[in-house]
Parts: structure tokens; C-alpha cells; sequence
């Protein structure tokens, strides 16, 4: 399993260094910049706000799925 994360890094490590020279000189190293930090925030929301919060709402709207008519709708766990 190391392994293979190591091979994921180096080679994503490589790729982004690829990808950000070719990106600096199509539209300049401030233009790189910028869209690096939009990157990193994009990347800070996704820690931010995780599916799992979501997963409270998914249990209820699974209860209710299975739920009799005319019975309380009560999450269970």
C-alpha cells in the first residue's frame, strides 16, 4: 500500500510541476498564482463541508422511504 501512494505522489508531484509551468506560460506566473489559489480553497471547502454532514438527513429520508403510511417518521441510530 506505501508503495503505491508513493508512486501516486511522485507522479502527481510531477504532473502539477508539468501542468504549472505549461499554465504559467500560457497566461503568466500571476495568472498560474491565482488560479492556484482558487485551487487550494476549492480544496478547503471539500474539507469544510463533508458528505458525511449530509448524513443525518440521508437517514431520515431513508425512514421515511420505508415508512407505513400514516406512521411517525422517527431516525433511527
Amino acid at each position: 500500500m506505501t508503495a503505491v501512494f508513493r508512486t501516486l505522489l511522485f507522479g502527481g508531484r510531477a504532473q502539477g510541476g508539468l501542468s504549472a509551468g505549461l499554465l504559467a506560460g500560457a497566461i503568466g506566473a500571476r495568472g498560474a498564482l491565482t488560479v492556484a489559489a482558487i485551487g487550494s480553497a476549492a480544496v478547503v471547502i471539500g474539507v469544510v463541508v463533508p458528505p458525511v454532514s449530509r448524513l443525518p438527513s440521508a437517514v431520515k429520508d431513508e425512514a421515511a422511504e420505508t415508512a407505513t403510511p400514516g406512521e411517525p417518521v422517527t431516525p433511527t441510530g
